[in-house]
């Protein structure tokens, strides 16, 4: 996790894992916001019941079902900025707490209701957002903005 600081540019970095030190430089900026996907450009989302939200066989050894028009589904993603009330990075996420900034959702090119948008642990950001429900039937392109930087493309999730 980067240290809280409304600074931005490039910023050295140094990481020591088992003994190893790499160091570098990155850019840093206010918001860089990704979302989580399972690792082959499905988003990595749930029902409200968490059951696994993704096309049927999405990947072995879990069950996963598209989400539906109009349902409520849970994304999760990264890098979306300062909450209000603030909480500091090294603070332990003790109840969700909501974004500072507005956080928008597309969904099949569509825009979707976003219902909640929080820090729920230290780096992890959830998104409730119901599904438009004028979406056919298919995988649809998944995309979060904030403060008009905008999550990578090639994510998507199943709907039917």
């Amino acid at each position: 996790l980067a240290p809280d600081d409304s600074s931005s540019g490039t910023a050295a970095i140094q990481v020591t894992v088992a003994g190893q030190t790499v160091s570098g430089t990155t850019t840093r900026a206010t918001v860089a916001p990704a979302l989580f996907t399972f690792g082959n450009g499905y988003a990595a989302a749930e029902h409200l019941d968490y059951s696994l939200a993704g096309k049927p066989g999405l990947f072995s050894g879990a069950t996963t079902t598209p989400a539906q028009p109009g349902e409520t589904i849970i994304f999760y993603g990264t890098g979306f900025g300062p909450t209000n009330p603030a909480l500091p990075t090294a603070n332990v996420v003790t109840t969700p707490e909501p974004v500072a900034n507005t956080v928008q959702f597309s969904i099949g090119g569509a825009n979707a209701l976003v219902t909640f948008a929080g820090l729920v642990s230290p780096g992890l950001y959830q998104f409730n957002v119901v599904v438009p429900s004028t979406l056919p039937a298919g995988d649809a392109a998944v995309a979060a903005t904030v403060l008009e930087t905008t999550s990578q493309t090639g994510v998507s999730i199943t709907v039917q």
